[in-house]
């Protein structure tokens, strides 16, 4: 399940990056926003979170922490 999520999660920010280059975003704001997603990415793969857990308040907040 896991490896479900991590698959599903770096299809849905590869999508959100197209999206911003086909939007007109700053090259700059497109490589900020992806490292952090990275980052994001990396942290939900680590902890083994299920998509479901992925955007909750609580999942975002540790990883702002």
């Amino acid at each position: 399940m896991r490896s479900e999520t991590v698959a599903a999660l770096e299809q849905a920010i590869q999508g959100y990056l197209q999206w911003m280059a086909g939007n007109g975003y700053a090259r700059k704001t497109q490589q900020d926003h992806k490292r952090m997603l990275r980052y994001f990415r990396a942290f939900i793969d680590v902890y083994r979170y299920d998509w479901n857990d992925i955007f909750t308040r609580r999942t975002l907040n540790r990883f702002k922490r």
